[in-house]
């Protein structure tokens, strides 16, 4: 410990600040200290996440022997990981994905196991194997991030103790003009422009969305696809799309900026932020947008559901339908009273219990109670 504060040690695959865990954890290591959690952070490789970490005065390691390297087998990481555990010897270890927890609980025993361990689940999980293998590794808790993702975890691994902790998020200010937003995003026209945040992929539902503008006939909407279009996983899916767009006479109104560091403060230029998945963790754009005070229209995916209200804070409109995502649209769109009433409501919520400061409190809460052998209260 240091003074009165619990020591508590993250260790992370990654040190990209590409996705929305990346973006929750950049948050948290600068929130934490004044919640009374001195943070210490175990990336696998180097990368913007280290730095981050060091120049808001946390800890950040870089795995021996891996400094250089990029994401590497898990079994070579037990030992430096166990070498850092048993000298800091924290109160709790957190393990901030599913890999992390596969190897992460071996070095804790090989450690010696000082203190308690948790590990971050951020997805809807399933029998995948590394899902399974997360599972049945030795752990205190699982943290996860929506009450979708506790019930799934619950369902399919009932031994495993879980508790809800949902992100928070601050958005860098001064927020940048509209004008300028847009011009940033691609979007050369006053037309109303609809965005969606999130890599390529089909979980992302970026299919939906193009299906979506397809229904919007007659309408000059333009559709903003931010994300990454390279997927390791799913390579095919990005000329799946573009082909898609081609087959419903689409392609002039949809675009594609890649991935954008800074998608948060460009969901400015946006009119309507759309999460068109077919399941999502948590899905930070969401929060995003409302903190911006941007419109949002998302499917009942899963995490969503945690932020969004309907009819009050945003609309919520079924998975795997195009049409009834067109409807919520343009209602918003063709509303513009009702999407200031909802906007307004979103963005106060957000003020409420989703900034960066109340995510940290969250979870500098469950750490201090899992310390302290007490199951964390899930809200």
């Amino acid at each position: 410990m240091t003074g009165d504060q619990l020591v508590a040690l993250f260790v992370v695959p990654s040190a990209r600040r590409a996705g929305g865990g990346d973006v929750w954890l950049d948050s948290l290591l600068g929130c934490l200290g004044k919640h009374g959690i001195s943070a210490v952070a175990l990336f696998e490789e180097d990368g913007e996440l280290v730095q981050r970490a060091r120049e808001r005065g946390c800890a950040a390691l870089v795995a021996a022997g891996n400094a250089d390297r990029g994401p590497c087998d898990p079994g070579e990481l037990v030992r430096p990981v166990a070498d850092v555990i048993a000298r800091h010897e924290p109160a709790v270890t957190v393990f901030w994905s599913p890999r992390a927890q596969v190897y992460g609980a071996r070095a804790h025993a090989l450690a010696g196991g000082p203190g308690r361990t948790a590990w971050v689940q951020h997805v809807l999980p399933s029998r995948f194997w590394l899902h399974q293998a997360a599972s049945d590794s030795p752990s205190d808790l699982v943290i996860c991030v929506s009450r979708a993702v506790q019930a799934r975890q619950e369902h399919l691994y009932p031994h495993c103790p879980t508790a809800v902790i949902r992100p928070g998020i601050d958005l860098p200010a001064p927020a940048p003009p509209r004008a300028a937003a847009r011009q940033a995003l691609g979007i050369s026209s006053s037309a109303p422009a609809i965005g969606v945040v999130g890599r390529i992929e089909p979980w992302k539902g970026q299919d939906i969305a193009v299906r979506m503008l397809a229904e919007m006939r007659g309408k000059t909407y333009s559709l903003v696809l931010i994300g990454d279009r390279h997927s390791a996983s799913w390579p095919e899916f990005a000329p799946e799309l573009d082909a898609l767009a081609t087959e419903l006479g689409v392609t002039d109104r949809v675009a594609f900026t890649g991935h954008r560091g800074d998608a948060a403060i460009l969901l400015h230029g946006l009119d309507i932020l759309v999460c068109a998945s077919r399941e999502e963790g948590f899905g930070l754009a969401v929060l995003e947008a409302t903190a911006a005070g941007v419109p949002v229209v998302a499917t009942r995916c899963g995490g969503p559901e945690d932020v969004i209200e309907h009819g009050a804070t945003g609309l919520l409109v079924p998975a795997e339908d195009p049409v009834a995502l067109a409807g919520a649209v343009e209602q918003l769109l063709a509303s513009p009273q009702l999407a200031t009433r909802i906007t307004a409501r979103a963005k106060a919520r957000y003020r409420e219990e989703f900034t960066g400061d109340h995510g940290a409190a969250r979870f500098a809460g469950a750490i201090r109670a899992l310390a302290s052998g007490k199951p964390p209260q899930t809200p």
